[in-house]
């Protein structure tokens, strides 16, 4: 993401806070919402210019999935290590506006919408600078338990 994204972690979100689930011990403001109520977002930018409508839309698609499905993951004190199988099953991509600048700020938010037997549903918004939602991404993600762990309640 480094190479092709200025990104800015907003401190509400819970991936700021436990690094995307990496610091799977740490306390978030969240922990006391249930995983349906918790949210990430971040700001980004692209960092070199996309001047196509091909490189816009790539670049577009991309953001819009990228880590969407281990929001679940990082969301209950998880990371990718956790999981036996964390890939997307499908997804929706709605854009709502004819041209999207993603070599300007906009704001990008992720949450888990529902989860239940090794599948989970999750959802990825982005906004503009004008607080216009610009495209939404649906996805619906496989997200199983490694062989041999038993589950938790």
């Amino acid at each position: 993401m480094g190479r092709f994204w200025d990104q800015r972690q907003c401190p509400e979100g819970v991936f700021a806070q436990n690094l995307m689930g990496i610091a799977k011990e740490i306390r978030t403001t969240q922990d006391n919402l249930s995983i349906t109520e918790k949210a990430s977002a971040d700001w980004l930018r692209s960092k070199h210019p996309l001047i196509t409508k091909a490189e816009r839309l790539s670049a577009l698609a991309f953001v819009m999935d990228c880590a969407l499905s281990f929001v679940p993951l990082a969301h209950s004190h998880q990371f990718l290590e956790d999981a036996g199988a964390c890939s997307s099953l499908d997804f929706a991509l709605r854009v709502f506006v004819s041209e999207i600048d993603l070599n300007d700020w906009h704001l990008r938010e992720m949450k888990t919408i529902t989860g239940d037997e090794g599948r989970t549903y999750s959802e990825s918004r982005l906004w503009d600078r004008k607080g216009r939602m610009v495209v939404s991404m649906a996805q619906q993600s496989i997200l199983r338990l490694p062989k041999g762990v038993k589950a938790t309640l």
